[in-house]
């Protein structure tokens, strides 16, 4: 009995142990191999006259899907989208029992990446299933790549559309009836299509409805394209944000300033006040416009913008201490850049300048040559003088020698001066050629933080700049065709059938102390 009793708890065992899971041993090499479709358990892919309603797909191993309302893309589009069941090894597509699809279409289902096994995550990278409601399988195809007006690197996951609708007004009113994903590398290819004429339309469709609204990044080609059994069709294309309607977006009240900001930068908005109120000055701030005032506007003031009412609000009374230096081309040791004057700028716009509050002195009182406010900034002044390599001076802004407006005068300002040598900057000699003399350019010299920091505009065929006294650091030239001549880079325009103006930047040698860099840029 006891025998027994031990032989069946050895069997039992044996047992147990045949049906525990297996792994892989530690130490092993990583899985990086993805499903793979087994053909014989699935319903065959490229079916034609095609009437299912439910389509399984077998794969060698676990699977699960990963992003799948954004990776799988149905093309043309689908009026009913089938239900995609994941379980196991198994992905089922169940349609609609009512019959949506288009007859004598091929229809594409791309996966992307997003079928991956279920331990390591590896994709089966654009897994595609195709049928045909018709008696044949359409196998023409186009490819290509779309770069990004602005930063001009592969702009990813946007859509390459195709209409065999002709009319501009399409793209607002239907989605296209071809589309594809690019990738990472900007690359899309749209296969199984008929052979046909269609517009193409690129687009970064935020709000994945398969037409463009307001606002959208868009990309458009100026010719439509034929595909036939003959043609290669490799494209290359571009994305740009268009230019928006200006918009006020916000704005804000603060004692002795209103601050508006515009849906993009502000150029010859006009913007008053609906009483008799004393402005000191209007200053343009990226996308924003400010409007520095005596605070003596009544309450409940309303501002006007070309007729339009665009706030009322009530605005507060502040006492405010003496301001101080917001920001200065001084550093912290007093080194200023030599041959150039002193720029000090402040918090709050300047009302007055009394000249006789300013001194320079070292062991003598100099003369100073003059003291400005900038025509741009009401904040910022500059005070000239040819300050020499050596000279160690001090600069003193007495009591009332600014007066802001809201009312406050500095304190006692110190300064100390100490102008750098020459030999702590470089110089830049630049030549561009290849121009075209009956076009415009725009050429500026940026810094590494892509900061504009020169700015020219020339027609001719070749030019040459000396840009002196600059930081030792990395710099770029940037050049524009400046096909409307306005002194600036604009984008595509779908409604006036323009592509985004052309544009190149050339990265230059990084500039040492007391050196000469001579940089040859070649419009291409």
């Amino acid at each position: 009995m006891k025998i027994t009793t031990f032989i069946l708890t050895l069997i039992t065992t044996a047992i147990l142990f045949s049906c525990a899971v297996q792994k892989s041993p530690l130490g092993g090499k990583k899985d990086e191999i993805p499903p793979q479709l087994d053909s014989l358990k699935s319903t065959p892919n490229y079916i034609t006259n095609f009437d299912l309603k439910k389509v399984i797909l077998k794969f060698d191993e676990f699977i699960q899907l990963k992003n799948a309302f954004e990776q799988v893309v149905y093309s043309p589009p689908m009026a009913n989208k089938p239900e995609i069941v994941q379980r196991g090894k198994k992905l089922t597509l169940k349609f609609a029992k009512e019959d949506t699809l288009k007859p004598n279409t091929t229809y594409t289902i791309n996966f992307g990446e997003a079928i991956v096994d279920l331990n390591e995550s590896n994709p089966i990278p654009n897994f595609r299933y195709v049928f045909s409601t018709g008696d044949i399988i359409d196998s023409l195809e186009i490819s290509g790549m779309v770069v990004d007006d602005i930063t001009q690197k592969p702009a990813e996951d946007v859509l390459v559309m195709l209409y065999d609708n002709l009319e501009d007004s399409i793209i607002y009113k239907e989605q296209p009836y071809y589309f594809a994903k690019t990738n990472k590398a900007g690359k899309f290819r749209i296969q199984n299509l008929r052979a046909d004429t269609f517009k193409v339309f690129v687009l970064n469709d935020g709000n994945l409805n398969l037409k463009y609204d307001y606002g959208e990044a868009m990309g458009f080609l100026d010719t439509f394209i034929y595909v036939n059994d003959t043609s290669s069709i490799n494209l290359s294309l571009n994305i740009f944000e268009p230019e928006i309607e200006q918009e006020l977006v916000d704005s804000d009240f603060q004692p002795f300033r209103a601050k508006f900001e515009f849906s993009n930068p502000p150029e010859n908005e006009e913007i008053t006040t609906a009483r008799d109120s004393i402005w000191w000055h209007r200053e343009i701030n990226k996308d924003s416009v400010i409007l520095w005032h005596d605070n003596t506007i009544p309450n409940d003031t309303f501002f006007v913008m070309e007729d339009t009412i665009v706030y009322k609000r009530r605005v507060s009374r502040t006492e405010f201490e003496p301001l101080k230096i917001k920001r200065s081309n001084i550093n912290r040791n007093g080194g200023i850049p030599p041959s150039k004057g002193i720029e000090l700028e402040f918090a709050f716009a300047i009302s007055n300048i009394d000249t006789n509050q300013f001194e320079l002195s070292d062991t003598l009182v100099r003369s100073i040559s003059s003291i400005t406010k900038d025509s741009l900034n009401p904040r910022k002044i500059y005070i000239d003088y040819d300050f020499k390599f050596g000279d160690t001076m001090a600069l003193s802004v007495f009591p009332g020698g600014l007066s802001f407006v809201n009312g406050v005068q500095n304190d006692t300002i110190t300064e100390l001066i100490i102008p750098e040598s020459t030999e702590k900057y470089g110089k830049i000699f630049l030549s561009v050629d290849s121009l075209n003399a009956e076009n415009q350019y725009v050429i500026q010299l940026l810094d590494k933080e892509t900061e504009v920091l020169k700015r020219i505009i020339t027609a001719s065929e070749s030019a040459e700049f000396i840009f002196t006294l600059l930081p030792p650091k990395k710099y770029s030239v940037r050049i524009t065709l400046d096909q409307n001549r306005n002194g600036k880079w604009d984008p595509g325009s779908y409604e006036r059938k323009t592509q985004s103006e052309k544009w190149q930047i050339v990265e230059l040698e990084a500039l040492r102390e007391n050196w000469e860099l001579e940089a040859k840029v070649e419009w291409k």
